[in-house]
């Protein structure tokens, strides 16, 4: 009797415990992913973002494809042998918020910035590609447009 008993609550801990893992397993793959139905799949090519490198579905209307780097002359940036960072929107009629994390030495500082860009717009200063004698960089962490 007290075996069966025991038995049940290892089968219900177990249940219980799937469950929890496959919620936490499903909702970080819907905050880090983007909902595809079957027919979207079929429409689209899956592809690399190089600026964050995470595999993504291209898409027409996918944002990211729109965001652009700059990088120009600034005095400020040659004092250390570095060059200024700039983000702009390469859209002709959209504009874009955009979230930008930066990443020191390639890991990740914590920072996020938001923009909104406007179409084919003046870029947006966001610092030097090198600091305390180190590089850094902006990775976009998402996309949207706002109209």
């Amino acid at each position: 009797m007290n075996t069966f008993r025991v038995t049940q609550r290892l089968r219900l801990n177990a249940g219980h415990g799937f469950r929890i893992v496959l919620g936490l397993l499903l909702g970080v793959a819907l905050w880090f992913g983007q909902s595809v139905t079957p027919a979207d799949a079929a429409e689209t090519v899956p592809s690399i973002d190089v600026t964050t490198s995470e595999p993504r579905i291209a898409r027409d209307d996918d944002p990211r494809q729109f965001i652009e780097f700059v990088h120009e002359e600034d005095a400020g940036c040659q004092t250390r042998d570095g060059k200024k960072i700039l983000v702009r929107s390469t859209h002709a009629s959209r504009h874009i918020r955009v979230w930008l994390d930066r990443y020191y030495q390639n890991v990740g500082t914590g920072d996020r910035s938001r923009s909104d860009l406007a179409p084919d717009g003046e870029p947006e200063p966001l610092g030097c590609d090198t600091v305390m004698s180190g590089q850094q960089d902006w990775r976009i962490a998402r996309a949207l447009f706002l109209d």
